[in-house]
């Protein structure tokens, strides 16, 4: 009689999945193409329904009585399930218990995805249609899982959809090999021996849990603890044979496990108490009864109707085909139906909603398996009021460094009060980058608009140059001089440079340096990076990540930090078409990068480069995203914030409008182009580029800061971009140019007339290259071999080529930034703050702008005073 049930209940088990996947879920797919969330309702409410079959069918056929005890599982929660893997077969019995401890209303649309093993989802039948349930499907190998779990969480957080994720955290079931290689773990590491569980690994489940937590996508964690009193399924034969764990001995077995659980547990939470949760069994039968007739009957109707309807046939073949097809060519029907997600997000803007959220321990047991939950909530998310129109009012209660609390009565926000200089008041700040061209405008900025205590520089030894020497250098320029007019030059004593460097192992730092920056510092502004899009991969990876990990370690030793605040670029996800003001996965794990440049020399990774970057166009946005992913993963560690500003150009307003100290970028090309040394271009004229002046940038990097400081982690990740509110075609920007640089403010010593265009044929723009660009170049350096001089013109066309390089893989691809976060935090600010820190082109004229831009050019960098301009305009005439 046992076989005969064992055959009998998998018989009817397969059956039923076969005849759901043909006959319910095959007409559902349509549905997918028009709404994501109503496909995963739809699909997850069939699912559920399948879920009381087994129970029905383990509880009448085959005599197993399951009880679950504890806190039921609430269907308004979205929860974590963590359960060792006693055997193959554990998901058989989970089921049942599902059912038995999910209360609220829906319940019928709270489902529970699993996180399995790759292979499973080729299974025909139940694999195909956990695919279409949307579990989740790890390869073991961590760098591909990380991105499955990453995707996965994302997706249902922006479903707002409520579901349980179950996790085997032993990663397979308990058998004496398994056992052996545990126990061999535990005597390596010095840990405990398991008799009935195995070691779990924990990198999976603490990432998918800091996944969920970041994303305020989690209510509670339930610890299920599976129990055979009796007999233990160890493979599907057991089931076959009709060898199922009864209820006899089991009621005994579950007291004496709770009297352990009550002990252990009394032990951690010294003060709490244990729960001894009621018996979970639902008594109506109708459910039950129900499930038991609809899947039962529906293989023979989907055979009748397979049988009879031609076009229901093709439709399950033509699904089936489509299936496969998915599943070779992704890794499966649920990141077919996540990439579908995100094309249409990215097509049509989605926004999701944010929820707070609390998070509770929970220890279980079942009998086969039982719940009790540890009220031990951690709320993680402190309430935000920031519901408020631009200048009307504020709602936070500001304190400097301390989240904001609610306000009973909401006052008149005053708008003449500058909240960032109370922030920034009697602060010690450190800064990295200090001496580059964004580092030197927001130094300059804090100094002349606000009262900081001291600003902490790290500069690193150059060219046989300590810090104490480079200061004069550094400081003594142009850009400082009003700042010194106005606070006399004493102001300059309030920046120390710290020797260290942030390539360097330990940043460089000294014992004692790196203590008293431990102590004092409170605000972090990280800069420092390589902006050389040719860069060689080990140096931009020492710099650019592996120096970004090392300032959040230093963070975290900083006793007073307030916040630290990243400076990313705009243009480190090539691969989104709309950059969204959220976390994106890295191309890479950075902390294997980091240790692959470490080991190996600069020619062996010069040899890989190509294929560690894997399609990413230069080494700068690789390590610009790889340095954002070990940002984030401190998110809920640090007080960290990130910036992407696009390309950064030359100042707007102050201190001196148009000043910059290098020629990167459109600079570089405009100063080629009025020279005369640059005459075409390979381009769309109509296309155009996201670009910011420098103390905008400066601006934006106080404003945020003390965004965060004043209203809490509302916001963490601001594009400061202004394509959205100002566009400007490459077109639009040479023509100003050549009519700035031919009319108003020529260059000295012009080699050509300035002209030339852009080519929308690379045929075109490669042949003008060589006959205006490459050939007068060689006839000219012939002729100053042969006058006695150094060449020069050939060097100056191999540097524009290589700009060519980089040039033309932005111009002639689009990318659009949504800044809706920034554009909030702007609105909040007051009529005092916008005058000081200008956020906004609001009022740019872009011919004042490059005008200014190139008149600075001249000056500062070409060495090119305001008295030589009448000469070369009357050069220009010649």
């Amino acid at each position: 009689m046992g076989l005969l049930k064992g055959w009998l209940y998998c018989l009817l088990w397969y059956t039923s999945i076969l005849a759901g996947y043909a006959g319910l879920f095959c007409p559902l797919l349509p549905v997918l193409f028009f709404s994501n969330k109503l496909y995963r309702c739809c699909t997850d409410a069939l699912f559920t329904f399948w879920q009381y079959y087994p129970t029905v069918l383990l509880e009448t056929l085959c005599g197993c009585d399951i009880q679950v005890s504890g806190d039921a599982i609430q269907t308004t929660e979205t929860s974590l399930i963590v359960m060792n893997h006693r055997t193959r077969t554990d998901w058989n019995f989970l089921w049942p218990t599902m059912y038995h401890c999910v209360y609220g209303k829906n319940r019928y649309r709270h489902p529970t995805k699993f996180v399995l093993k790759d292979v499973i989802r080729h299974i025909p039948g139940p694999g195909w249609v956990m695919q279409l349930a949307c579990f989740v499907y790890i390869k073991r190998c961590w760098l591909l899982d990380k991105l499955s779990l990453q995707r996965v969480v994302e997706y249902f957080a922006d479903l707002s959809y409520k579901y349980s994720l179950l996790v085997f955290p032993e990663g397979t079931d308990l058998t004496a090999a398994t056992k052996s290689k545990s126990d061999d773990y535990a005597r390596k590491h010095g840990l405990q021996s398991y008799d009935y569980v195995l070691h779990p690994r924990t990198t999976g489940f603490v990432f998918l849990a800091q996944q969920l937590l970041v994303r305020r996508a989690i209510d509670a964690v339930y610890d299920v603890t599976l129990v055979y009193p009796d007999l233990v399924p160890q493979t599907e034969s057991v089931l076959l044979r009709g060898d199922f764990p009864k209820q006899e001995g089991l009621r005994d077995f579950l007291e004496k496990r709770w009297l352990d659980k009550e002990r252990t547990l009394r032990e951690y939470h010294v003060t709490g108490q244990f729960l001894h949760g009621g018996i979970l069994k639902k008594e109506s039968k109708s459910e039950l009864m129900s499930a038991l007739v609809f899947w039962t009957l529906l293989p023979l109707l989907v055979l009748y109707v397979l049988w009879m309807v031609e076009w229901f046939r093709f439709l399950v073949l033509g699904h089936t085909v489509f299936l496969l097809l998915v599943n070779l060519t992704t890794d499966g029907f649920q990141d077919f139906e996540i990439g579908l997600y995100n094309l249409k997000k990215k097509l049509f803007r989605t926004k999701r909603e944010t929820e707070l959220v609390k998070v509770g321990r929970f220890d279980s047991v079942v009998a086969g398996k039982g719940l009790s939950r540890v009220k031990d909530f951690k709320l993680l998310e402190k309430r935000e009021a920031c519901q408020r129109e631009r200048g009307k009012g504020e709602i936070a209660v500001y304190a400097a460094g301390v989240s904001p609390k609610m306000a009973a009565s909401p006052e008149p926000l005053d708008q003449s009060r500058d909240r960032f200089y109370e922030t920034m008041k009697d602060r010690t700040l450190l800064i990295t980058g200090g001496t580059g061209f964004v580092g030197k405008v927001l130094i300059e900025k804090v100094l002349r608009v606000n009262d900081v205590k001291k600003i902490f520089i790290l500069v690193r030894t150059k060219k046989g140059k300590n810090p104490a020497e480079r200061f004069p250098e550094v400081f003594n320029n142009p850009l400082f001089d009003q700042v010194k007019k106005m606070k006399g030059e004493s102001v300059m004593k309030k920046i120390h440079l710290v020797a260290g460097d942030v390539a360097a192992p330990k940043l460089g730092l000294s014992d004692d340096d790196r203590a008293m920056l431990a102590e004092e510092t409170e605000f972090i502004f990280h800069g420092a990076a390589t902006i050389r899009f040719d860069e060689a991969l080990r140096t931009a990876v020492l710099l650019n990540v592996r120096g970004t990990k090392l300032m959040l370690e230093l963070a975290k030793e900083c006793k007073r930090l307030v916040v630290f605040c990243h400076l990313s670029t705009a243009y480190c996800h090539l691969n989104e078409r709309i950059l969204y003001e959220k976390m994106y996965p890295p191309p890479a794990d950075p902390e294997s990068v980091i240790r692959t440049c470490e080991m190996m020399s600069n020619d062996v990774i010069n040899s890989i480069t190509d294929k560690l970057l894997d399609g990413m166009p230069n080494t700068y946005a690789f390590t610009k995203a790889l340095g954002e992913g070990l940002v984030n993963e401190q998110m809920d560690k640090l007080p960290v914030i990130i910036l992407r500003p696009s390309v950064i150009m030359p100042i707007l307003k102050e201190p001196i409008p148009g000043w910059t100290d290098n020629l990167n970028g459109p600079m570089g090309l405009l100063i080629a182009a009025g020279k005369g040394v640059l005459r075409t271009m390979y381009c769309q004229g109509e296309a155009y580029a996201d670009y910011l002046p420098v103390d905008i940038v400066a601006n934006t990097m106080i404003a945020c800061v003390c965004d965060y400081v004043l209203f809490g982690a509302v916001r963490r990740v601001y594009n400061i971009t202004s394509s959205a509110e100002h566009k400007i075609t490459f077109e639009e920007m040479v023509t100003m140019g050549r009519e700035t640089v031919y009319k108003k403010i020529p260059f000295n010593g012009v080699f050509w007339y300035p002209g030339g265009s852009m080519k929308q044929s690379r045929f075109l723009h490669n042949l003008a290259f060589f006959m205006y660009q490459w050939l007068p170049a060689v006839v000219i350096d012939v002729l100053l071999v042969c006058l006695g001089y150094k060449p020069v013109l050939k060097r100056v066309q191999r540097r524009i080529h290589k700009g060519y390089e980089v040039f033309e893989y932005y111009a002639n691809r689009q990318w659009d930034f949504d800044n809706d976060a920034s554009m909030k935090a702007r609105g909040l600010l007051t009529a005092r703050e916008r005058e000081i820190y200008k956020v906004d082109g609001d009022g740019i004229k872009y011919e004042d702008y490059v005008e200014d831009c190139i008149r600075a050019s001249r000056k500062y960098i070409l060495g090119e005073s305001d008295e030589t301009i009448p000469a070369a305009k009357r050069h220009m005439l010649v």
